[in-house]
């Protein structure tokens, strides 16, 4: 099974799953109360039940999100049974964090980002840090004008081939650790950097073996 769901707690802040408990998803904002909508195996209609029974399995999930959230901060923190997450008909420009946002997902190996837009983002701070099982990433539609902080970015990262030549890092004073641990990385494009405001760079390469 690509997940698998104890219970679904809803008007509370996370999904917990069978994978140890681990976090899925928050699906509440506590200060505006703006909420995640779930759906099951591509069903037409949102989960009105508030558990899932014992064992069950659910191949695939969909999740439509309120245009009034503004940060994907820790989105998918610790997923750690999914293995491909895909973006379709998400085409918008009011989010500005993704920091962690698919951090630790030790099992994930693609990404879609069909109509994904980053505009306004102005953090991505760990934002595939600790992917261990990525295979490729391709963030070529990424508009990155806006964001400061790259932190992290691909920590712990399994690919081999980062390709960032169409990043704009003119605004961007932190790349601390960006590429920290990336021991598979055989091959980089950073060719358009600009990293005139960039205030620090501390293990920016390091154990890149």
């Amino acid at each position: 099974p690509w997940l698998e769901f104890r219970r679904v707690l809803f008007r509370s802040e996370v999904i917990p799953i069978s994978d140890k408990n681990i976090k899925f998803i928050n699906i509440a904002d506590k200060d505006e109360e703006q909420y995640y909508h779930i759906f099951f195996d591509d069903g037409k209609e949102e989960i009105n039940r508030n558990y899932i029974k014992e064992g069950e399995t659910i191949s695939k999930i969909k999740i439509k999100i309120d245009y009034q959230i503004k940060s994907f901060l820790g989105l998918f923190e610790e997923c750690k049974c999914i293995k491909t997450i895909s973006f379709t008909k998400f085409n918008r420009t009011n989010i500005n964090n993704m920091s962690g946002m698919f951090i630790k997902c030790s099992s994930l190996k693609k990404i879609n980002f069909n109509d994904f837009r980053t505009d306004n983002v102005t953090k991505m701070n760990c934002m595939f840090s600790g992917c261990s099982s990525l295979e490729e990433l391709d963030l070529s539609k990424f508009n990155t004008k806006n964001v400061i902080s790259m932190n992290g970015l691909f920590f712990e990262s399994s690919l081999k081939e980062i390709n960032l030549s169409n990043f704009n890092t003119e605004k961007v004073t932190d790349m601390t650790a960006m590429f920290y641990d990336c021991s598979s990385l055989e091959k980089i494009n950073i060719s358009s950097f600009n990293t005139e405001n960039v205030k620090d760079m501390k293990y920016m390469f390091y154990r890149c073996s």
